[in-house]
């Protein structure tokens, strides 16, 4: 079995300057690897007095630390704060994600259309009713047609269901 070490480095070769200037240089390194929230949140307090925190909360980031409080945020808080940077910069680079195509809205309700054209009801008619366009009706019963089956239609729309 292998044991990892809970503390912080201490090794002058390893120390970082800001690590110098940090709030818990003469802290218990276990306060912050917590075991319950409680305990999660007295180390919070002394990151939230800290003058390098910023540096503290990049360098864990940065070096991939997956255990502890850093820069005042627990690991699942860093793995959040990363999931939204990430997102944030993949819709910076392409944009954001596309809307739901108008033929999976009408694939979803697909049952209805059938529904309702049996009933008698128009194209114009069923589209206003699902808020839609007549095109998106149409484009949607052909791709039923040629996909065999409406999840097969959803698919190749790369839609789910």
């Amino acid at each position: 079995m292998t044991t990892t070490t809970r503390r912080r480095t201490t090794n002058a070769a390893h120390t970082t300057h800001w690590q110098r200037h940090a709030a818990c240089t003469d802290t218990d390194p276990d306060l912050f690897f917590p075991v319950t929230p409680d305990q999660a949140e007295a180390a919070k307090h002394v990151c939230a007095v800290c003058p390098v925190r910023r540096e503290c909360l990049a360098w864990s980031i940065k070096t991939r630390q997956d255990a502890g409080v850093w820069g005042g945020l627990t690991e699942t808080e860093r793995k959040d704060l990363l999931r939204e940077r990430t997102t944030r910069f993949v819709e910076k680079v392409l944009g954001p994600k596309p809307k739901r195509p108008a033929v999976a809205l009408v694939l979803d309700q697909y049952w209805r259309v059938v529904e309702l054209r049996e009933e008698g009801w128009g194209r114009r008619r069923l589209a206003a009713n699902l808020g839609v366009s007549a095109e998106s009706v149409v484009a949607a019963e052909r791709l039923v047609a040629a996909a065999g089956s409406v999840q097969a239609a959803l698919d190749s729309l790369a839609v789910a269901a």
